[in-house]
């Protein structure tokens, strides 16, 4: 097993950081109420992905070009995708959410009909859709390390003018304030994180780590933003972390499949234990 931990060492710390990272940016998306906004454009990060990996094959391209195009198609039709779920909620219309079920049930099918339009697709489809953080490669381990600390980093410094932003927009749907320079590095980082999450570790993973999360702790705890906050970082890395090293012990468990599994087992936990420890307290 030390061997195992030895061996995928950078896998398991990237993964590590990422979590903790996505775990972040989804406390702030559920409070500002953009989970399916953020599932149609991670979906859009999926089809981009497909079809920058259907073009590698298509002229047989190698190299560098094998991280920085599928990348590249991943964050032009994030960017697409975003726009136009933004400009639902800019118009104000009615049952937003429906009009986000129907762009995923679209992009789902634009996403499976590329996958049989260049050969070999679709074993990468299923890869991309539930992904397995242990055949990252030592270059995909070092970019989303690196996105991961970064994102933990930008989430860290800006967090209380990020929590300014989300409390506005729960309560009264748009910024008060003038500036909204700090709300472009927000969807940049965001659009960022989940083109590269989803084309090296998968849309499965990265949609867990962001939501499972802030939904477990906005349920069942009641302890302010900073509780919330604390629980969602270090639950989300452990769960990786924990899932990771069980997967390298027992070979037949797929990793992602996993460190959800545990996600939940222990977050479940853990609200235990911090609600007995309140009603001990107080």
């Amino acid at each position: 097993m030390i061997e195992l931990i030895q061996l995928y060492k950078w896998s398991i710390l990237a993964s590590t950081l990422l979590s903790m990272g996505l775990a972040l940016l989804g406390i702030h998306l559920a409070s500002r109420d953009r989970a399916m906004q953020t599932i149609c454009v991670g979906q859009g990060a999926m089809l981009g992905v497909l079809l920058g990996i259907g073009v590698l094959q298509y002229l047989e391209l190698h190299g560098i070009l094998e991280q920085i195009l599928p990348l590249t198609t991943a964050l032009l039709t994030s960017i697409a995708t975003f726009a136009l779920s933004q400009s639902y909620l800019n118009r104000g219309l009615a049952s937003a959410n429906s009009h986000f079920g129907s762009l995923f049930a679209i992009l789902l099918a634009l996403a499976y009909l590329c996958s049989t339009l260049f050969p070999a697709l679709e074993s990468h489809m299923a890869q991309r859709y539930f992904g397995d953080v242990a055949t990252i490669s030592d270059a995909e381990s070092m970019m989303i390390g690196v996105l991961g600390l970064g994102s933990i980093v930008c989430m860290s410094f800006f967090y209380k003018r990020f929590a300014e932003q989300s409390f506005d927009q729960a309560l009264y749907g748009g910024l008060s304030l003038p500036d909204r320079s700090l709300l472009r590095l927000f969807e940049l980082t965001v659009l960022l994180c989940l083109s590269l999450s989803v084309q090296t570790v998968g849309y499965l993973f990265t949609l867990a780590c962001l939501f499972i999360p802030t939904t477990l702790s906005a349920r069942h705890l009641k302890g302010g933003m900073k509780l919330h906050t604390i629980f969602c970082v270090i639950l989300a890395p452990l769960a990786t972390l924990l899932g990771f090293i069980l997967s390298l012990g027992l070979s037949r468990l797929p990793t992602v499949p996993t460190i959800i599994t545990i996600m939940v087992v222990v977050g479940w936990i853990l609200v235990q234990i911090l609600k007995h420890r309140r009603l001990e307290g107080g």
